[in-house]
């Protein structure tokens, strides 16, 4: 099995905004991240990128995919695209 890690994160370990918003990710990052996703077929994304993907409506540029969300408080339903 091969295992492969596409982060944005900034130089000081910064993942996110409080907000949930990546102002540092530019176009072509976020493009390159969706061809990763595409190739393997599935990603894991925790659960507050998770949440503000599906808020925000881009969740459907992951549809097809399966998608593990990473949490510390699993619910019992199953993420859906």
């Amino acid at each position: 099995m091969k295992v492969a890690i596409n982060m944005a994160v900034t130089a000081n370990g910064i993942i996110a905004k409080p907000d949930g918003s990546t102002p540092f990710v530019s176009e072509e990052n976020w493009a390159y991240h969706l061809g990763w996703v595409k190739a393997a077929d599935n990603t894991a994304l925790g659960r507050v990128t998770y949440d503000v993907l599906k808020n925000s409506g881009e969740l459907k540029l992951f549809k097809g995919a399966k998608i593990v969300v990473v949490t510390r408080r699993p619910k019992r339903s199953r993420a859906r695209v």
